[in-house]
């Protein structure tokens, strides 16, 4: 990849991006990712403008996954009546390889990372769902985020 960044994870918007490929291992959590936006603070992006890109790799090193959580969704009648509610469903990890296939082409609602001072970890959750418009929270902890991509684009490309 042409443009590399360590640990500037907060220079990048991944809100509204979309999944094209991931490939979580052992020790180690990579995602592709499609329509991500490059902030003007970002130490490759040469322009004081937001960018955007295709086909960035996220890549997080040292990586354990902490959980994987169906979000619950409280489903009404045209009337306002409440008709089922669905609570928050923790998956097993024995059931994750089939749900990464699950992601591909899904939205990327949020992506975050909380930082400790005297930790060597960093915490990062994801909320994205998939195409059938179920939404799952991701949490993994890991030691480093490296950002890939080839070229910038306007917002408009």
């Amino acid at each position: 990849m042409k443009y590399t960044t360590e640990n500037e994870f907060e220079s990048f918007d991944f809100q509204e991006s979309y999944v094209k490929d991931i490939e979580p291992g052992n020790g180690y959590f990579h995602i592709w990712l499609d329509n991500v936006k490059i902030l003007p603070e970002n130490s490759c992006n040469r322009d004081i403008r937001t960018m955007r890109t295709n086909n960035l790799l996220l890549a997080v090193s040292d990586t354990k996954i902490d959980s994987v959580v169906l979000e619950g969704v409280k489903i009404y009648h045209a009337d306002g009546k409440l008709a089922k509610v669905r609570p928050d469903e923790e998956i097993a990890p024995e059931k994750y390889a089939k749900l990464w296939k699950a992601f591909l082409g899904g939205c990327i609602y949020s992506v975050s990372k909380d930082s400790k001072e005297r930790r060597s970890e960093n915490a990062y959750t994801f909320i994205l769902d998939t195409n059938e418009d179920e939404t799952y929270e991701i949490k993994l902890t890991g030691s480093v985020d490296r950002e890939s991509w080839d070229l910038f684009l306007n917002l408009g490309e």
